[in-house]
C-alpha cells in the first residue's frame, strides 16, 4: 500500500544571485499543517558528478545537502 498524500500548499522563489554563479530558492510553505521557511543555494558544478551542489537552511534547525542535475530538456532532479 501506499504512503497518504501529505498536501503541500505556498510559495518558492527562485533568483540568480549576482554574478549568476549561485540560484538562491526561497520556500514559504506548509506541509500538511507545518510552516516550513528555509534558504537554500545551488550552485558549485561538479563535472564529475555532471551535477550542482544544493543546500538548505530551514527555520526548525535543519541543514539538506543535495545534488542537482539538469537533463537534456532542461528538468532539474534533485537527490539527496
Amino acid at each position: 500500500m501506499g504512503e497518504v498524500p501529505i498536501p503541500i500548499t505556498g510559495t518558492d522563489i527562485y533568483e540568480w544571485l549576482a554574478g549568476g554563479f549561485f540560484l538562491v530558492h526561497h520556500v514559504d510553505v506548509l506541509i500538511g499543517e507545518q510552516p516550513v521557511q528555509a534558504i537554500e543555494l545551488i550552485g558549485g558544478y561538479d563535472p564529475t558528478t555532471d551535477s550542482f551542489t544544493g543546500r538548505a537552511y530551514d527555520n526548525q534547525g535543519n541543514i539538506t545537502i543535495m545534488r542537482a542535475r539538469v537533463d537534456e530538456q532542461g528538468v532539474w532532479t534533485f537527490t539527496g
